[in-house]
């Protein structure tokens, strides 16, 4: 179970993660019902050091990201959104950076299904999401844990 990214292609091996990759955080985070679900709160966390506005935070338990708007503080932070569930606490949050590509290319093995983008995709798919006159800032979720399968490809900038 890992991700591997070398060069301009990547393979998300049995995997739920974002891509570009995320990066755990120091601490633990609360997301508090307060502000509509977008005030986060952290323990022993280092916000202000490892985080920029306009990057993304990641909770796998909730299969999702969620761009940060605000960082008040080394334990406080403001999101442009709330989470899927918008009161929780213990969650394990990572960062995802910024990053500006104009396509990414996936191919899935054969072992089975995986999900880009919430999107099933079957077994041999491949497929190309390109920003038509632009980029696409925000980041790609790929989950490869159905069958222990692979998702390999590349991105250009």
């Amino acid at each position: 179970m890992a991700v591997t990214i070398s060069g301009s292609h990547f393979d998300y091996n049995n995997v739920k993660d974002t891509f570009p990759q995320s990066t755990s955080l120091t601490g633990g985070t609360t997301i508090d019902g307060v502000n509509n679900g977008t005030l986060v709160t952290g323990t022993g966390t280092l916000f202000t050091t490892e985080l920029q506005v306009g990057e993304y935070l990641y909770i796998d338990a909730q299969s999702a990201f969620r761009k940060i708007r605000r960082i008040n503080s080394d334990t406080e932070l403001v999101l442009e959104s709330a989470f899927p569930t918008a009161t929780f606490t213990d969650a394990t949050a990572k960062r995802v950076p910024l990053n500006t590509y104009r396509s990414v290319s996936w191919a899935i093995d054969s072992a089975g299904t995986a999900n880009i983008d919430k999107i099933t995709m079957p077994a041999s798919q491949s497929g190309t999401m390109a920003m038509i006159g632009g980029v696409r800032p925000e980041p790609i979720l790929i989950d490869s844990t159905a069958n222990g399968n692979n998702v390999y490809g590349e991105f250009q900038i």
